[in-house]
C-alpha cells in the first residue's frame, strides 16, 4: 500500500509516495522520523494514508495539547454548517453586532454570549443574571430558525446506512370500523322492551333490564375508545421514530461539518456507497449501489410539519391521518420527479447553494456528472476527470460567484455555451434527467394524487413543501441553506478526497503481513484467508473460506491480471494461519515451477509437480485419488459421513484439508485428457472428505467441465481478454472492463449472489523497508510482493514452532541414482526403485528368478547402459548361480571391469563352430537346470548363427527352450535399443524396463504408449504383469565406486 507523505516546514516541497510503512500510528511515526533525523516531526493531519508532518528544531519546544476543542455548530436554519471555536472567554453570536453574525432573520437581534461552565453551556443575553440553557429534546441550541450544536474534538466520517426514505408507516394493525347504529339498538332497544312490558304488567322492575343494556354499551364504547386512542399513539411514535429514521439516512449540515473535521480515510461515503456492477471500459470496476427506494438523487430541504404517508387495509379510509402528523424531514426522490422551489432571492441563495453541495455529493459517490444551467451559461461539475460520465440531475439557478469557486475546485468541471432556463434548454441531456428549477413562479394547484410526473413543489415563502414524490403536503418548512463560504470549504475538503482516491488508487487497504501468533488456527469447521488487508480507518479486510465459500474455488483472469499473485496469496494465507497438521498442499504447477517453485520448502507443501514431464502431474492425480480411497475407507470404518465429524470424534488423527492448487488447468486438460475425470470426482466428493481444489486458469470456456462447475463454490475471477469470457463467468460483462493497470482487481462470486468487487493486497516482510519515492513519480507504485522473502520469513517461523508434519500423501520424487546395497549370496537382486503413487511411497523392485524374471532393458549409451550392466554383473557375481553372457555387441567387457578374471563372455566369433554351438547348448540347459541367468546383448546377431543339423539360427534354438518346461527355470536379462524393442524375444521377457535418455524418435517408435518420464540416466519406465502399460516411473539401480564389491566376482561363461 502508498502511503502520501507530506512534511511541513522544509526547503522545498517534501511530498512523498511511500510503500511498506508499519499500519500502526507508533512504528509509522518512528519510520518517517527515521527519514528526517536532523528534524522533530509532530503530526499535523492524520487522513487515513495521507498523512501531513510538521518540521521543527529539536530545540523547539513541545507542541502541548489541551485537550478535545469546544466548538459551536449552526445545524439547521439559512446559515447552516458554520463552525466557530469556543474559547475559555466564551463567544457572542447573532444576527447583529457580534463575534459571530448569523445571516438568519428568525435570529434575535441581539448577540447572546455562549460559555463553557460545569453544569453545560450556558447563554447571557441582555439581561445581567446568565442562567443555564436547558437543551430541548434534540440536544440542540436554537436561535430563531438556526439550531446550534456543541461539537467536541474531530468529527466523524458519513456513512451509508441505506435506510429507506419513503414517508410511509404500516397501519395494517388498525382497529375495525363499528357502525354507530348497533351500540343504538343496543342501548334504545331494551329500555323501549322495559318500558312496554312495565306499562302492560305493572312492574317497573323491567326497567332495570334496559338499564343494564346501557351500562353494557357504554362500557363496549369505552374500550374502543380505550383502543382507538392506543392505536392513534402508536401511529404517532411510529411516525416520530419513522421522521427520525429518515432524518438518519440522509447526511445533514451537522453530519457532514462532522465528516469534514474527521480523521478517516474515507470520510464522504464515497467507497462505502460501491458495490459490484459494470463500468465503462477504463473506468472502475467498483460502481455506486443504489439506494434502498430509488437510484437517482435524494434531496434534504429541512424540516417541517405534516401527515406521515399511511399503508395497510385502513389506510384509505383517512380516519387515522391525523395521528401521524409529526416533524418530518422533507425530502424529494428526484428519480421519480422534478423540482420546483420558489421564494425571494434572499431566501433562495442559501438553498440553492445547499442543494447543489447535496447534489455534488450524491455525483460523487455515483460517479457522475452534475450540470448547473445559469441564464448566462451552462457548467458540468465532474467528480473526476475521466470525461464521458453520465449526468445525474439538471440544476437550474441564478449566477454568481459562488459557482467559479465550485468550478475551480473540480478538475472534470467543462464550460458549456450559455444558455437560457427554458424547458427546450436541455441540450444533448436526457428529457427523463432530473431538473430542479430554483426561482420558478409559485404554483397554486398542486396534485398529490394525479399527475405522476407533477413536479415536487418548495415555496420558501409560504414555507410549504409539496411532494409529489412523497405523497406529502407539509407546512412550517424550515428549510436549510448555506453560505459561499460554508459552500467553498466544503467543496475543498470533498475534492481533497476526491483526489486522494484518485492519485493513491484504490489501493485503501493495508498490506498483508504475517501474523504474530502463526499456525494457531483450526481448520474444522472454517478455512478462511485474509486476501486484503485492513482499511486504513480500521475496517476489517476482505477474507474468504474455502470451507463457507468452497469447498472448491476457479480463478480466471487473462494474461497480466494478477491471477498467479492471488492463488500464491491464498496459499500462503492458509499456511501461515494453520499448521500443517491443519492444511497441506498439493500443488500442480503448469507454468513450468514458475508458479509454486517458492512454496516448496513450505512444511505444508506435500508436493510441487511441473509440466516439465508428462508424467508428474498424472503421479500427483493418482496420488490424490488414492487419498481419496482411503479417507472413503476410513470414514467408513469409524462410521462418520464427513470431515468434520471424524475429526471431531477422533481428534488424536492427523487428517489435514488436503489443498489440491493447479495453475493453468487448461494445460492439464489439454496434455491429460483422463485428469478431468479424476478432478470430477474431486470436486464430487471433495466437501465430505476435506480435499479443496483450487484451479487457476485464463479461459475457463472449454477448460472447466460442468461437472466441475457444479460443485464449484466461488468464483474469484480477475480481468478477462473478451466479454464473452466474462459473461461466462459473472453472467456479466463487469470483468472485461477492468482496467489492464489495476491487477489483482478481483470479482468474487457466489451462487445465487451478486459479484462483490475488492483489489487483493500485496504481501510484505515484517522486515521491508519503506520505499521512498517524490510523488508523482512512477515508482511511487507499490512494490510488487516479494514472494520469496516472505515464504523464507514464514518458512523459519514455522521451522522455529516445530509443528508437527503428516506424511505426504504424494511420494517425494524419484533419486536421480539409485545405489542399493548388494545382496548377500543367494538373495534376489534388486534392479530398480519404482514409484508406488497409490501408496506414496518408494518400492525396490526385486528380479526373481526363473522365466518370471524375464527382463528387458531397453536403454542407450546415454541412459546409463554401461553402469546398469556393471550393476547386473555384480549383483549376478554376487549371488553365486551360474550365468551365461552373450555379448554381441561386445558391451560387456567395457562394463565388466575386472569382474571378468575366470571366463570370458561370448561374443558371435566363438559360435562360428557347430562344436561350439551344441557346447553352448549343453550349457543353457545346465545353467537352466540350477537356477541361472543368460545375460544376452544385441540379440539379432545371434540369428546369423546357424545350430548343427537344423534349418534356424542359434536365436530360435534359445526361443525354442524358453517355451519348453525346462526353459521355465531360465532368468533372461536382455539389453538392446529397438532391434530389442521388436524381436521375438520381448514377449517372453514380462518384465521390462524402457529409458527414453538418449533414445531417439526412431528407436522409441516400436515402444508401446508408455507415461512421461524425465530424460535422466537411469529412469526408466518399468512395465510388467503386475504394472501393464502404461507402466509406472523407475530408477535403475546402477554401479557406483562406493558400491562395487571388494573382490572379483567369477563369471560363468565358455571354456
Amino acid at each position: 500500500m502508498t502511503w502520501m507523505v507530506e512534511v511541513l516546514g522544509l526547503p522545498g516541497i517534501q511530498r512523498w509516495a511511500v510503500s511498506a510503512l508499519p499500519s500502526d500510528p507508533t512504528e509509522r511515526d518512528r519510520q518517517v522520523q527515521r527519514r528526517f533525523t536532523p528534524w522533530k516531526l509532530s503530526v499535523a493531519r492524520d487522513r487515513g494514508r495521507h498523512v501531513v508532518y510538521i518540521a521543527r528544531p529539536h530545540s523547539a519546544a513541545p507542541v502541548s495539547s489541551s485537550g478535545p476543542a469546544l466548538s459551536l455548530i449552526t445545524t439547521t436554519g439559512p446559515d447552516a454548517g458554520r463552525v466557530a471555536p469556543l474559547s475559555r472567554a466564551g463567544l457572542t453570536t447573532g444576527r447583529g453586532r457580534s463575534q459571530w453574525r448569523i445571516s438568519d432573520p428568525s435570529a434575535p437581534s441581539d448577540a447572546t454570549h455562549f460559555s463553557a461552565g460545569a453544569a453545560g453551556i450556558l447563554t447571557q443575553a441582555r439581561t445581567p443574571t446568565p442562567t443555564d440553557v436547558t437543551e430541548p429534546d434534540d440536544h440542540r441550541l436554537r436561535l430563531g430558525d438556526t439550531a446550534l450544536d456543541v461539537s467536541r474534538g474531530a468529527g466523524t466520517p458519513l456513512s451509508d446506512h441505506g435506510a429507506s426514505v419513503e414517508a410511509e408507516i404500516d397501519v395494517s394493525a388498525a382497529p375495525s370500523e363499528t357502525s354507530p347504529i348497533l351500540p343504538i339498538v343496543m342501548a334504545v332497544g331494551p329500555i323501549l322492551i322495559g318500558l312496554i312490558l312495565a306499562v302492560t304488567t305493572g312492574h317497573w322492575f323491567f326497567l332495570l333490564f334496559g338499564l343494564l343494556s346501557v351500562i353494557a354499551t357504554a362500557v363496549m364504547l369505552t374500550l374502543q375508545r380505550r383502543d382507538r386512542r392506543a392505536f392513534g399513539a402508536t401511529v404517532q411514535r411510529r411516525a416520530q421514530d419513522r421522521a427520525a429514521a429518515r432524518a438518519r439516512a440522509l447526511p445533514d449540515p451537522a453530519q457532514i461539518v462532522s465528516a469534514c473535521r474527521s480523521t478517516g480515510s474515507d470520510r464522504f461515503g464515497l467507497a462505502s456507497r460501491h458495490d459490484t456492477a459494470e463500468t465503462p471500459a477504463g473506468g472502475s470496476v467498483l460502481t455506486p449501489s443504489t439506494s434502498a427506494d430509488d437510484s437517482g438523487p435524494v434531496l434534504l430541504w429541512g424540516t417541517a410539519r405534516g401527515e406521515m404517508g399511511l399503508s395497510g387495509a385502513a389506510s384509505h379510509t383517512g380516519r387515522w391521518a391525523w395521528t401521524a402528523v409529526c416533524q418530518q424531514p422533507a425530502v424529494s426522490t428526484l428519480a421519480r420527479t422534478g423540482v420546483r422551489v420558489s421564494g425571494e432571492p434572499g431566501r433562495l441563495a442559501p438553498v440553492t447553494r445547499w442543494v447543489l453541495f447535496q447534489l455534488l455529493l450524491t455525483c460523487a459517490r455515483d460517479q457522475r456528472a452534475l450540470v448547473v444551467q445559469t441564464p448566462r451559461r451552462t457548467l458540468t461539475l465532474c467528480p473526476d476527470d475521466s470525461g464521458e460520465m453520465p449526468v445525474s440531475a439538471v440544476l437550474e439557478c441564478a449566477d454568481g460567484p459562488w459557482l467559479d469557486t465550485v468550478m475551480a475546485t473540480f478538475t472534470g468541471s467543462s464550460v458549456g455555451p450559455p444558455c437560457s432556463a427554458c424547458d427546450d434548454a436541455t441540450g444533448a441531456f436526457d428529457p427523463t434527467t432530473p431538473r430542479i428549477r430554483m426561482g420558478v413562479p409559485p404554483c397554486d394547484d398542486v396534485s398529490l394524487k394525479g399527475d405522476v410526473t407533477a413536479e415536487d413543489h418548495i415555496d420558501l415563502t409560504s414555507r410549504q413543501a409539496h411532494l409529489v414524490s412523497q405523497g406529502q403536503h407539509l407546512s412550517e418548512l424550515q428549510a436549510l441553506g448555506i453560505s459561499p463560504t460554508t459552500l467553498a470549504w466544503w467543496c475543498e475538503e470533498l475534492a481533497f478526497d476526491l483526489r486522494q482516491g484518485r492519485e493513491l488508487g484504490d489501493q485503501s487497504t493495508l498490506p498483508l503481513q504475517l501474523p504474530e501468533q502463526l499456525a494457531d488456527r483450526s481448520a474444522i469447521d472454517r478455512l478462511e484467508v485474509p486476501l486484503t488487508g485492513a482499511s486504513g480507518n480500521g475496517t476489517p479486510g476482505v477474507t474468504v473460506d474455502l470451507v463457507g465459500d468452497g469447498p472448491h474455488m476457479l480463478i480466471a483472469g487473462t494474461t497480466g491480471s494478477g491471477k498467479s499473485d492471488l492463488l500464491l496469496s491464498l496459499l500462503v494465507g492458509a499456511c501461515a494461519g494453520h499448521a500443517p497438521a491443519e492444511v497441506a498442499l498439493v500443488l500442480l504447477d503448469f507454468k513450468g515451477g514458475a508458479s509454486f517453485g517458492c512454496l516448496e520448502q513450505l512444511p505444508h507443501t506435500m508436493s510441487v509437480e511441473t509440466n516439465h514431464v508428462d508424467a508428474t502431474s498424472l503421479r500427483a492425480l493418482d496420488a490424490i485419488s488414492a487419498e481419496l480411497r482411503r479417507r472413503e475407507k476410513l470414514f467408513a470404518e469409524h462410521r462418520v459421513s464427513d470431515y468434520r465429524s471424524f475429526r471431531r470424534r477422533h481428534p488424536q488423527h492427523t487428517l489435514p484439508r488436503l489443498v489440491v492448487a493447479i495453475d493453468e488447468l487448461k494445460v492439464l486438460m489439454e496434455e491429460h485428457s483422463e485428469a478431468a475425470g479424476v478432478l470430477q470426482r474431486l470436486a464430487a466428493t471433495g466437501r465430505s472428505l476435506g480435499f479443496h481444489l483450487v484451479m487457476a486458469t485464463q479461459r475457463a470456456t472449454g477448460t472447466v467441465t460442468a461437472e466441475i462447475r457444479s460443485n464449484l463454490g466461488s468464483v474469484l475471477c480477475l480481468r478477462t481478454a473478451t466479454e464473452q469470457e466474462s459473461w461466462d463467468l459473472l453472467g456479466s460483462s463487469a470483468a472485461a472492463k477492468i482496467p489492464a493497470d489495476r491487477p489483482g482487481t478481483v470479482l468474487h462470486a457466489r451462487p445465487g449472489e451478486e459479484p462483490h468487487g475488492f483489489r487483493a493486497s500485496p504481501w510484505v516482510s515484517r522486515h521491508a523497508e519503506p520505499q521512498w519515492t517524490p510523488w508523482g513519480e512512477a515508482a511511487a507504485q507499490t512494490r510488487p510482493t516479494d514472494w520469496d522473502a516472505v515464504i523464507a520469513e514464514l518458512t523459519d517461523d514455522l521451522t522455529a514452532l516445530k509443528l508437527p508434519v503428516p506424511a505426504a500423501v504424494v511420494s517425494p520424487a524419484l533419486p536421480e541414482a539409485y545405489l542399493p546395497p548388494h545382496p548377500d549370496p543367494g538373495d534376489t537382486p534388486t534392479v530398480a526403485l519404482r514409484d508406488d503413487t497409490a501408496e506414496a511411497r518408494h518400492v525396490p523392485v526385486p528380479w526373481p528368478r526363473g522365466a518370471a524374471g524375464g527382463t528387458a532393458w531397453l536403454i542407450d549409451a546415454p541412459g546409463g547402459r554401461t553402469p546398469v550392466l556393471s550393476r547386473l554383473l555384480t549383483d549376478l557375481a554376487v549371488e553365486g548361480r551360474p550365468m551365461l553372457v552373450l555379448d554381441g555387441l561386445g558391451l560387456v567387457a567395457d562394463a565388466a571391469d575386472g569382474l571378468l578374471t575366470r571366463h570370458k563372455p561370448i561374443v558371435p566369433d566363438d559360435l562360428a563352430q557347430p562344436e561350439a554351438v551344441q557346447d553352448f547348448l549343453t550349457r543353457l540347459r545346465d545353467c537352466a537346470d540350477a537356477d541361472g541367468t543368460l545375460l544376452v546383448t544385441g540379440w539379432t546377431m545371434w540369428a546369423s548363427i546357424r545350430v548343427d543339423g537344423a534349418f534356424h539360427g542359434l536365436d530360435d534354438e534359445i526361443l525354442r527352450f524358453l517355451a519348453c518346461s525346462a526353459g521355465q527355470r531360465l532368468r533372461v536379462a536382455a539389453i538392446g535399443g529397438r532391434d530389442l524393442a521388436v524381436s521375438r524375444l520381448l514377449p517372453h521377457l514380462p518384465r521390462r524396463f524402457y529409458v527414453p535418455a538418449g533414445m531417439t524418435s526412431e528407436a522409441r517408435m516400436p515402444w508401446p504408449r508408455l507415461i512421461g518420464v524425465p530424460a535422466l540416466p537411469g529412469r526408466a519406465v518399468y512395465v510388467s504383469p503386475e504394472h501393464p502399460e502404461p507402466g509406472v516411473p523407475a530408477q535403475l539401480a546402477m554401479l557406483s565406486d562406493a558400491s562395487e564389491p571388494s573382490g572379483p566376482a567369477s563369471v560363468t561363461g565358455l571354456r
